[in-house]
């Protein structure tokens, strides 16, 4: 049996997109998955916020809905309910993740007044929610592919909530950085919306805050750009960001 591989992505094409990084997810999903690929186990499982503007998908395409109660630090119950939708998309599984108060919005990351001030918790939500669903699958995931920032908590978590888990702590992650002008910073008074609290030692954290990109950096055994020009870019002061 081959390696099971899940993507955690903010962006998929054509169900999602922004930029670039939702162009790479698709074909990267779809490359990995083809038969031809030794040593992964069937199609690739790719992660996604069911944001306001994704298409419904095709009734025949829908393979299954796994209801979850998903731990939530805003919850006064300590959990919500996040519904994640399996889809037969174009050489993967998409599994959208649905939880209207975090996606249900104008636009995917922030409107015209600027960014959404509660996205530490939308994207630990939904990152959280990933998790919880292979958990439910039953079959230990073998290898968790982080992009960019919004997939940070990810690695938070593995290693914080699920450290004892069988399922989800054995698997390898992978960070792959697709922009590094954009790092999901946290700063002290939003980290209880990752259910944080400052002064801590979760992967990304310092005295200020939690910086959600170096946090999947942090986590990861393996992190790698979108090209060798990038990663090259990457290690240098100005285009790494110090």
């Amino acid at each position: 049996m081959g390696l099971r591989v899940a993507f955690l992505a903010a962006e998929c094409e054509p169900w999602a997109k922004t930029g670039g990084l939702a162009d790479v997810v698709d074909a990267l999903a779809r490359a990995l998955g083809a038969p031809e690929v030794a040593g992964v186990d069937g199609p690739v499982d790719v992660f996604l916020p069911r944001y306001r503007g994704v298409p419904d998908p095709d009734p025949a395409a829908i393979l299954g809905e796994t209801m979850l109660a998903v731990p939530d630090p805003r919850a006064r119950t300590g959990s919500s309910a996040v519904t994640v939708v399996e889809v037969a998309a174009d050489g993967y599984r998409l599994r959208l993740v649905d939880h209207p108060p975090a996606f249900d919005r104008e636009g995917l990351y922030g409107d015209e007044a600027g960014d959404y001030a509660d996205n530490a918790w939308r994207f630990g939500l939904y990152c959280r929610a990933a998790l919880e669903a292979l958990r439910a699958d039953g079959r230990p995931a073998d290898l968790l592919h982080l992009h960019d920032w919004q997939a940070g908590p990810a690695g938070i978590f593995r290693d914080l909530r699920y450290a004892d888990d069988p399922v989800i702590r054995p698997a390898a992650m992978v960070m792959t950085l697709h922009n590094l002008a954009y790092h999901g910073w946290v700063p002290n008074a939003g980290l209880p919306q990752l259910g944080l609290v400052a002064g801590g030692a979760a992967p990304g954290q310092n005295p200020s805050g939690v910086d959600l990109l170096a946090a999947g950096i942090g986590a990861a055994e393996i992190v790698n750009t979108v090209s060798p020009t990038y990663a090259r870019e990457a290690l240098t002061p100005d285009f790494g960001m110090g």
